[in-house]
């Protein structure tokens, strides 16, 4: 994917209204974001995004093996956890699991070119943000 300036701007507009929004609420939105319930089906959809992936670390290729400390688990790139839409679920080994929790924020700009695993959640991401944040 090749980063275009209005992108850029996109992304840039999106961290500052998020970040705005949860000054003002003090901190309300970012709670609300992370609270839910998984839905009743969580079992099948985390099975079926494995089984996308092969059962395989999207970030590093583990397989799953929880005797060697490689548990894949499934993760919500958006902390919603009624949000279970492909692009917002990663498939990943629990140690890529808790590296990359609170560090990615989907709503933040990144001016670096992005690992190739984590390209076509962008890319989803970008398509809701625009049909359902409306930038």
């Amino acid at each position: 994917m090749v980063w275009k300036d209005d992108m850029l701007d996109d992304l840039r507009e999106a961290a500052n209204q998020i970040d705005k929004a949860v000054e003002n609420h003090g901190g309300d939105m970012a709670r609300k974001m992370m609270e839910g319930e998984y839905p009743s089906d969580w079992p099948e959809i985390a099975k079926r995004i494995k089984d996308k992936a092969g059962w395989q670390c999207e970030r590093r290729g583990h397989t799953h093996d929880p005797e060697s400390g490689y548990c894949l688990t499934v993760h919500h790139l958006v902390p919603m956890k009624s949000l279970c839409e492909d692009w917002n679920l990663a498939a990943l080994c629990q140690r890529c699991h808790l590296h990359i929790q609170g560090k990615v924020n989907m709503f933040q700009g990144y001016m670096l070119p992005h690992s190739k695993w984590f390209i076509p959640h962008l890319e989803g991401f970008l398509e809701w943000r625009r049909e359902n944040v409306g930038f």
